[in-house]
């Protein structure tokens, strides 16, 4: 297995619990209109047009946003929990804005304003990690009225630093803005500098009427400069006749290239006239950098997009610039795999280049390595390497049907769907369910009530919307309900609004930019997403690779090849009958053996008979060509039970007295990672289920642990994944930090009430039943080795029975009831075996949501079992293990008598008086000649007396 990477991301609206702190912007310019309304052809509001990543070792990753049409800027930290920053322009935004760190205690957002203005905004920053929080007062901000307005306005602009803005015009001038920031008391006067990109008599005869239908192709789209904190003042712009143009920061534009079109045929003519233009809109072709073998040269690499080729996006051009001069070095082709899509950011890290492409709104990940020691010398880089999502279900008319095979209502599977974590963001569901109250209030007729009650939550107020208008109408003729017409409308009524949600999702999800995380991990920055670059594990690679026909797999992996192949030849009905015969197997208490089992359900339910006999007849061939099939069977179950958990280095020793700040944006991270691969391990495991159930008749010799063993892997992988798509609609608490002041609150909550751009218009964040359980653990390692231990812990894939339940499958079920997950605790508590332990959690759920009486019983029946006929109890070693884990560390349970004292205690604090005095009434009745039963007895009679 090679070491290849998949993308994970997480949606940036499901981070932060606290709303963001507004602060709007004033300008001094005169007569300023107002900023026009969002076009229904825009984006979202709260989806983003324009992001950057900011990496330093005192801030951590902070990410800058251009949001709700060009008119604010939000900043935020995906490295601590200090709520984000918005701030509200008074015109759009031209461009791209930039954010720096200056001397460690300040951080600087520059943006020019299509009011002609261009605004610094100064936020301090405290030690540690705080950031901003304690200094939301101390904000302040400078307006400088740009005197070139019509460039600034119609140009494209760049920040070059804190000193230094870069702004170029459609006729292929440079605007040049600099001053000497020191601190807040400095003055903050910018001298402008207007450059031409040719001598003073082209300048002239550029302005001529015959010469104006040249103006477009020198219009610049896209300009670089050698990244910040730099003392180079030099800068590169590409215009869209594909000219590019190195300037200096004194002199102006010192040389000139033109670069040829890839693929064409031909030389490029001299005129111009027959070239295509490159696209007007401001993009990212153009990155500068240098290498520590030649740190005397500066290299330029530019793309230049072939859109109409079909074996490639573009091509790569390679220029080195030394003595005002460029000089080509190579060229590196883009691979056909990315024909047809838009690149949308490149970087440079080292010698490699990583470029992030959208491909029909989906974001890939490309990268190659430039070997700089031969460049000049035949230059060739290496070849490309792709890496994208993992493979998801995504909500098509076509899934449905699938999904709807399930048991369950349709109403029912259609909620589940939308609300499984990951599919939609929070975002995304209030944006389609605001839309579609506004289309069902702009409807003629009455209304339905429900479209105007205020509901607590997303989910709710979206389980009782959808579908509202749909009515249970009677046949005119013989006045029957026509329940058919009323299934079939509701039906469309959910997928119409499910192709709403997917039509949002698909916009939240196009790529934005690319960025450098701790420890170089690369990120990828979508409208409302963020995510890592991140190592694929084995079952994740198998899993990719299956799906690609004809792709080679490792010879001790044959058996899933063979397999997905069967899994391939059964249609969805027979696949969904199967896991639902597989569910209801582990609900069951294993009270035969497992060839016994298969046989009874194939005598049901036959694989064999629905299938093509080519097909049966080519699989089982497979099957018994194999060498060793037990050993393949084996090593199937390593693959999707094993972790790859390292011993702890010594800087996880120092992370333990020193741990990192919590960060929610690397635990929802983790936890997108633990769904992938126990998606993907879910996917391997039932294929081995399939072929126990294609192999039923001969199964009979089968080694009995390993039959136990696959069956129990299924259940723990299972039970992981159950809880994986289960959504945690109420958002963990995070206590605010004493070093909030009283007064930064006031005035966060005074900057709040601007009504344009309200908190109170954002979703809550919605977790996962999962993220809460990582939020539980403390885990600080990157991915995926902090899935894999966190996973690894969990100890649900180390059962080799499903005859028993573990102390770890007890704890888990556990867990969920302490989080208060009452209904993902009682589903998989349905999955266990009734041992004594799984008896008492149950018990402590059933006592949670209010089913006394069934509590009582189970303790009662539970408590029978510290009885014997020698005295003490009669529960083995691995039950005593379980129950210790499970009841209380402060409780001493070791007889009849203290068990019951301790039930009646749990009915005291939950003020179920009768079952209190009845168990303790069953305590005296059991407690030894020498035991102080006072207690119990004031107990009894206040209950009595009551």
């Amino acid at each position: 297995m090679v070491d290849s990477t998949f993308l994970v991301a997480t949606q940036l609206s499901s981070l932060f619990p606290s709303p963001p702190i507004s602060i709007p912007l004033q300008t001094s310019r005169q007569g300023v209109p107002l900023p026009p309304a969002l076009d229904d052809s825009e984006p979202p509001a709260e989806h983003a047009t324009y992001s950057s990543v900011m990496q330093t070792q005192v801030t951590g990753t902070i990410l800058l946003r251009v949001l709700h049409g060009s008119l604010i800027i939000e900043v935020s930290s995906l490295s601590t929990q200090v709520p984000s920053l918005r701030f509200i322009f008074p015109g759009t935004i031209i461009s791209s804005p930039a954010i720096f760190l200056w001397e460690s205690s300040e951080l600087h957002v520059l943006a020019v304003a299509d009011t002609g203005s261009l605004f610094r905004i100064v936020i301090p920053i405290g030690t540690g990690r705080e950031l901003w929080r304690a200094q939301t007062a101390n904000i302040w901000h400078r307006e400088h009225l740009l005197k070139n307005i019509e460039d600034a306005q119609e140009g494209l602009v760049h920040i070059q630093g804190i000193h230094s803005v870069l702004v170029g015009s459609r006729n292929g001038s440079l605007l040049r803005l600099e001053n000497d920031y020191g601190n807040e008391d400095s003055s903050d006067d910018w001298s402008e500098t207007v450059f031409q990109h040719s001598s003073f008599l082209t300048s002239l005869t550029s302005l001529l009427p015959l010469s104006s239908g040249n103006l477009d192709s020198l219009g610049i789209v896209s300009i670089a400069t050698y990244p910040w904190p730099t003392d180079i003042g030099h800068a590169w712009t590409l215009s869209r006749d594909r000219t590019l143009r190195f300037w200096k920061a004194k002199i102006g534009c010192v040389a000139s290239k033109v670069l040829p079109r890839t693929h064409e045929s031909g030389p490029t003519p001299s005129n111009g006239r027959r070239n295509i233009l490159l696209d007007a809109s401001p993009q990212t072709l153009i990155r500068v950098f240098t290498t520590p073998v030649r740190e005397d040269h500066i290299y330029v690499v530019v793309f230049i997009p072939t859109i109409s080729s079909s074996s490639s996006g573009g091509t790569f051009h390679v220029l080195d610039t030394i003595s005002d001069q460029l000089y080509e070095v190579g060229k590196i082709e883009s691979p056909e795999e990315i024909a047809h899509c838009h690149l949308q950011d490149f970087i440079i890290a080292g010698s490699t280049i990583w470029a992030l492409w959208d491909r029909q709104g989906q974001s890939i990940v490309e990268k190659t390595f430039m070997n700089v020691e031969t460049f000049h010398e035949g230059f060739r880089a290496d070849a490309w390497t792709i890496s994208c999502y993992a493979p998801e279900p995504e909500l098509t008319p076509a899934y449905l049907e699938e999904y709807l095979l399930s048991p369950g209502s349709m109403t029912e599977k259609f909620f589940e769907a939308i609300m499984r974590p990951g599919m939609f963001s929070a975002l995304t569901l209030q944006t389609a369910i605001d839309q579609y109250i506004d289309v069902c209030l702009s409807m003629p007729g009455s209304k339905p009530p429900q479209l105007t009650v205020a509901y607590a939550t997303t989910s709710e107020q979206i389980a009782a919307v959808v579908g509202c208008t749909v009515a249970l109408h009677r046949d005119p003729h013989t006045g029957a309900y026509q329940h058919a017409n009323y299934w079939s409308a509701l039906k469309r009524d959910w997928e119409g609004f499910i192709a709403r949600c997917r039509e949002i999702e698909r916009s939240a999800r196009r790529p934005l930019a690319l960025g450098i995380q701790d420890q170089n991990e690369i990120m990828i920055v979508e409208r409302e997403r963020a995510g890592l670059l991140v190592k694929e594990d084995l079952a994740i690679w198998l899993r990719r690779l299956l799906a690609i026909p004809g792709a080679t797999l490792d010879p001790q992996y044959d058996l899933f090849g063979t397999l997905w192949y069967l899994r391939g030849s059964l249609g969805p009905q027979v696949l969904q009958d199967l896991e639902n015969r597989m569910m209801d197997i582990l609900r069951q208490e294993i009270s035969f053996t497992i060839p016994e089992i298969l046989k009874d359900q194939t005598d049901r339910f036959n694989l064999r008979r629905d299938m093509d006999l080519e097909d049966n007849q080519w699989i089982s061939g497979k099957l018994h060509s194999l060498q060793n099939l037990d050993a393949a069977t084996r090593t199937a179950l390593d693959v999707i039970g094993g972790f790859n958990v390292e011993v702890k280095r010594e800087e996880d020793e120092v992370e333990l007295l020193l741990p990192p700040p919590h960060s929610n944006w690397s635990q929802a991270l983790t936890t997108a990672y633990i769904s992938k691969t126990v998606d993907a391990r879910y996917e391997l495991a039932l294929v081995l289920i399939t072929m126990l159930f294609f192999l039923s008749e001969d199964i009979s010799d089968w080694d009995p642990a390993l039959l136990s063993e696959i069956f129990a892997v299924f259940r723990g992988i299972a039970m992981l994944r159950y809880v994986s798509r289960q959504p945690a609609l109420a958002a963990p608490e995070h206590p605010i930090s004493p070093d909030f002041s009283a007064a930064d609150d006031v005035i966060s909550r005074m900057r709040n009430m601007n009504v344009s751009f309200s908190s109170k218009t954002l979703p809550s964040p919605h977790y996962s039943v999962i993220h809460r359980l990582v939020d539980q653990s403390d885990g600080t390692d990157v991915l995926p080795d902090a899935a894999h231990r966190y996973l690894d812990a969990t100890g649900l894939l180390q059962s080799v029975g499903p005859g028993n339940a573990t102390q770890y499958e007890v704890i888990f079920c556990d867990n969920l009831r302490l989080l208060g997950f009452y209904g993902a605790s009682r589903e998989l508590l349905s999955w266990l075996p009734r041992t004594p332990g799984v008896s008492y959690v149950q018990a402590r759920l059933w006592l949670n949501i209010g089913r006394i009486d069934d509590a009582a019983h189970l303790f009662e029946k539970l408590g029978g079992s510290f009885a014997s006929n020698h005295g003490g109890h009669s529960f083995s070693v691995e039950d005593q293990e379980i129950l210790a884990k499970a009841l209380p560390a402060a409780e001493l349970l070791d007889s009849q008598h203290f068990f019951y004292g301790h039930i009646s205690n749990l009915f005291k604090l939950a003020s179920w008086v009768h079952h209190e005095v009845s168990f303790a009434q069953l305590a005296i009745s059991v407690a030894p000649l020498d035991a102080d039963t006072s207690s119990l007895w004031s107990t009894v009679i206040h209950g009595l007396t009551e």
